[in-house]
């Protein structure tokens, strides 16, 4: 019926009007513009790259984020030493509103495994002066990666 019909184009409208507001709101705090590894050093270790600028109003106080490493065909690959998947790492500021970090500096230790050619940001948390934080959910995540 036309009724049925107005009704499913009616929550579908609401539903992507709500996702745009979330993607917008993710975005109005953060904007992460690098999530990259280098390549391996003569022991198979890499150092992960982490770019972010800070979009909200608020100064950020630390960035809390992990990732987990993939080989050339996007599996999950293990460090060699610590025997984990998940990388977990933060920066502190502070960052005020429209600082952030860029260019190619190492973000965080080694990770050893040869067959590491990418990174995912898998956990995002940013954590203000004021005491307040946000954390981010895969969604987000993925809203916040321009």
């Amino acid at each position: 019926s036309s009724e049925a019909a107005e009704a499913a184009t009616i929550v579908a409208d609401a539903t992507e009007k709500k996702a745009e507001a979330k993607k917008e709101s993710a975005r109005a705090i953060i904007r992460v513009t690098k999530v990259e590894v280098s390549r391996p050093d003569s022991v198979g270790g890499v150092s992960l790259y982490f770019n972010f600028i800070n979009n909200s109003d608020k100064v950020i106080k630390r960035v809390n984020f992990a990732v987990n490493f993939y080989n050339a065909v996007d599996e999950v690959v293990t460090c060699e030493i610590a025997r984990d998947y998940t990388n977990h790492c933060y920066k502190t500021g502070p960052y005020n509103p429209g600082e952030g970090l860029s260019g190619y500096g190492w973000s965080w230790g080694k990770y050893y495994n040869w067959d590491i050619k990418s990174a995912k940001l898998c956990y995002l948390n940013v954590e203000f002066m004021d005491g307040t934080s946000r954390s981010f959910d895969s969604e987000e995540i993925g809203y916040v990666q321009y």
